[in-house]
């Protein structure tokens, strides 16, 4: 085992799931955050284990012919993007490979080929951010965490951000700077101001702002100052998060000023999106994994859908043109409320919405020929997995944005007849690690 501070050189021959570079020094794994498999390199180590370590590169010795020059100034030290050092083609391949290795390594599952939705640039895809604020005397430290720390990096500038956060972005900062408002400090769990979270409308041409703060109230002068002062923002409202912890949001909300929500676009659906709702970041590569939804589950217009985890019901208004009828189900109220009403806007009657727990929903539900599953990281409970079985579909689409636990719940469905049948890498966040994956699975007889 090499000591903290030892110096080493060593070939990089992968990509682990969590974005760093992986090679082998003296029958020891290393992993090497900004390093791309195939290169020689000269790394610290930072963090020795008996097994394996991790290690800061020093220098690039043999670079690969797929590294290019990252395109912020801030990489390397921002947390916010771990790949801009690496060409498009090759992370989204990269990306390909750790996910069909998870499957297989974790889930003893393979499908028979692994094919990918990209993004048409890779850059300017966002249309949500969330910037935490501390407190920097005499003012506000606002922008992203470095690299694997609670450290604030100040950002005025972000190339993954669509065109009307990047414009508005700027300009929110310059007018909060003079705010007499104390940045939060998590250490002591004191001052007021947490985050800034801003989400665009690419319809309506907008950009709705929350204000995260530990205590409710407080704001009202605060947000009189940014209206009218920063192009294209619709509304403000404040979020109150009094709990200890990384959680961003609270449950209490107030609108401040402005609109209740904003009206988005997505695979011909017109969608309500409320402040706390959730929605896709990347509509583009959004609207190519719902063309792979529709396609795999082969609806020919009679079929009973139920969609998981509906959101703002952006999967279920989709398919509600393709199907007989369509329930959602959602835990979160707004965004169910957020549902209902895109329905009654685009005059579609054949979807119902529901809210509450997915499994305890599940429990009432009868039989029905498909279902999609777009679940949160931890992926599905068991009793969710069971309670599918029993509504025995012959079609199920998988939306994971975490690999392993997609990989668990495969294995898990497979013991109850699902079968592998197509599987897609799509990537919803060009430039970092993450993976977003769509696997269609085929009931034995359906």
């Amino acid at each position: 085992m090499t000591d903290r501070g030892g110096r080493i050189e060593l070939t990089l021959d992968s990509m682990a799931c969590g974005g760093d570079a992986v090679g082998r020094h003296k029958g020891q794994v290393v992993f090497a955050p900004l390093g791309i498999p195939g290169e020689r390199v000269r790394a610290r180590v930072t963090e020795p284990h008996r097994t394996y370590c991790r290690a800061e590169i020093e220098q690039v010795l043999e670079p690969s012919p797929s590294r290019i020059e990252p395109r912020c100034p801030l990489f390397g030290r921002c947390g916010g993007c771990q790949w801009q050092m690496m060409d498009y083609p090759s992370q989204l391949e990269n990306k390909r490979k750790i996910l069909a290795e998870t499957l297989a390594r974790l889930g003893k599952t393979s499908f028979p080929g692994i094919e990918v939705i990209g993004h048409s640039t890779g850059w300017g895809y966002r249309n949500k951010a969330q910037f935490p604020a501390a407190a920097a005397p005499p003012g506000l430290s606002m922008g992203y965490y470095e690299r694997q720390s609670h450290r604030l990096v100040e950002v005025v500038q972000c190339p993954v951000l669509d065109p009307l956060l990047s414009k508005s972005w700027p300009e929110v900062r310059r007018e909060a700077a003079g705010w007499p408002v104390e940045g939060y400090d998590e250490r002591g769990h004191r001052g007021q101001l947490r985050h800034l979270m801003l989400r665009s409308s690419r319809r309506e041409k907008s950009v709705m702002l929350t204000l995260v703060t530990r205590l409710p109230g407080g704001l009202d002068e605060v947000s009189g100052s940014l209206a009218g002062r920063v192009a294209g923002i619709c509304g403000i409202h404040q979020n109150a998060n009094p709990s200890r912890g990384n959680t961003i949001l609270g449950r209490d909300w107030r609108r401040l000023w402005g609109g209740p929500f904003q009206w988005e676009e997505l695979a011909g659906v017109r969608l309500r999106v409320s402040p706390g709702s959730f929605l896709q970041v990347n509509l583009e590569t959004a609207g190519g994994i719902y063309a792979k939804i529709a396609e795999g589950l082969e609806l020919g217009g009679t079929e009973k859908v139920l969609d998981l985890y509906s959101g703002v019901g952006s999967i279920s208004l989709m398919l509600a043109a393709r199907a007989g009828k369509v329930a959602g189900i959602e835990e979160s109220e707004a965004a169910v409320g957020d549902a209902r009403a895109a329905a009654l806007e685009n005059g579609i009657g054949n979807c119902r919405f529901i809210a509450g727990d997915a499994g305890q929903a599940l429990a009432g539900m009868e039989a029905c020929d498909a279902v999609v599953v777009d679940p949160p990281r931890q992926g599905l409970r068991p009793g969710v997995v069971d309670a599918i079985g029993r509504l025995s579909p012959r079609r199920l689409a998988y939306l994971s944005c975490n690999p392993a636990t997609l990989a668990r719940d495969l294995a898990a469905l497979s013991v109850l007849g699902f079968r592998p049948g197509r599987l897609w890498m799509a990537d919803m966040f060009p430039q970092t690690h993450h993976i977003e994956a769509l696997a269609i699975l085929w009931k034995e007889g359906g």
